[in-house]
Formats: C-alpha cells, structure tokens, sequence
C-alpha cells in the first residue's frame, strides 16, 4: 500500500479530485449551453457536430437543452449536479425551484431529491396505472377503438398501410385494461 509522501503532494491531489468532481457534476450543463449557443449561431449542423464530439444520443442532447432553457446557468445553484435539476424538472416550475433552493440550502443528495419528487408526484396523481384503474373499462376500451379508427384512417398505402397500423395495435397490452 502507498503512503501519502507529502501533505503538499496530498492536496494536490484532492484538489485535482474536487476539480474533476465539478467537471463531471457539470459536464452535461456545459455541453447543452455550447450547444445551445450553437444552435442558435449554426442551426441543425451544430447539432451533428455535437453527436460525433460527445458520442451522446440526439434524445439525450436534446433534454439537456431542455433542461438548460428551464434553468438557464444564472438560475442554477453551484452545489447542486445536473441529476438534481434532470428530477426536478419532472415538476412543474414552482415546486421544481422549492425543492432545489431547499436541496441547496441543506446539501440533499440527488436520492434524497429523487424521493421527494415522487412523493409530490405520487401525491398529486402523477401515477398513471392509478389514474387509468379509475377510469371506467368500457370508456378506456371507447377511447381505445376511436384511437385505433382514427388512426386506420390516416394510414398511409392504402391496405398495407392499415395492416402495419393493426400489427401495432397488437402488440398492445391489455392487461392493465382488463
């Protein structure tokens, strides 16, 4: 095992450490206000570059861009890691910004914030099964057969077009109607 040499070499080192640990906690924070500005200077093309820069998924830049317009870098607290607003931001505004100043204020950990916010969503009907099991099951299967006819009759290529329509609907679940 090494030992410390040095209480110099020592600080050093935990210093690199804390400087890596705030690169990493903003990382995604960075990449979507470069983006963002690039976006509006070069239009689609910066977006390209980006997905072969950052080797990250379209849908995933896009959400960090989202996430930077909801909370631009003014509004941002320092202490607090882009997971912390990623989970807030399924709130809507006023309890996205109270659970964040209080995360701030007290240094919660993003477990402690992921359990809060599903507790507010839990709370305020943010579950869907729950919501759906109190639906009737004549009117979910109503709402059902609209959506399948509606569908049916935009579908494209004519027969073929509704055969791939109705190959989809198959493969829904209906369990959670039944």
């Amino acid at each position: 095992m090494n030992t410390v040499t040095s209480a110099s070499d020592w600080n050093i080192w935990t210093a690199q450490g804390e400087a890596l640990a705030h690169t990493h906690r903003n990382l995604l924070w960075d990449i979507a206000d470069w983006l963002e500005r690039g976006v509006i200077e070069f239009g689609d093309a910066a977006q390209e570059i980006a997905l072969v820069q950052f080797g990250r998924s379209k849908g995933e830049l896009a959400e960090a861009m989202d996430l930077a317009k909801r909370f631009p870098a003014d509004s941002r607290h320092a202490g607090l890691s882009y997971t912390h607003y990623k989970l807030a931001a399924k709130l809507p505004d006023s309890e996205a910004t109270a659970i964040l100043d209080d995360a701030a204020k007290t240094g919660a950990a993003v477990a402690v914030v992921r359990k809060q916010v599903a507790k507010i969503r839990e709370t305020e009907g943010g579950d869907i099964h729950r919501q759906m099991a109190s639906i009737p099951q004549e009117q979910l299967v109503d709402e059902w057969y609209d959506a399948a006819v509606k569908l049916l009759n935009r579908a494209p290529n004519g027969a073929e077009g509704r055969r791939d329509v109705c190959e989809s609907f198959s493969e829904v679940d209906f369990r959670m109607v039944y």
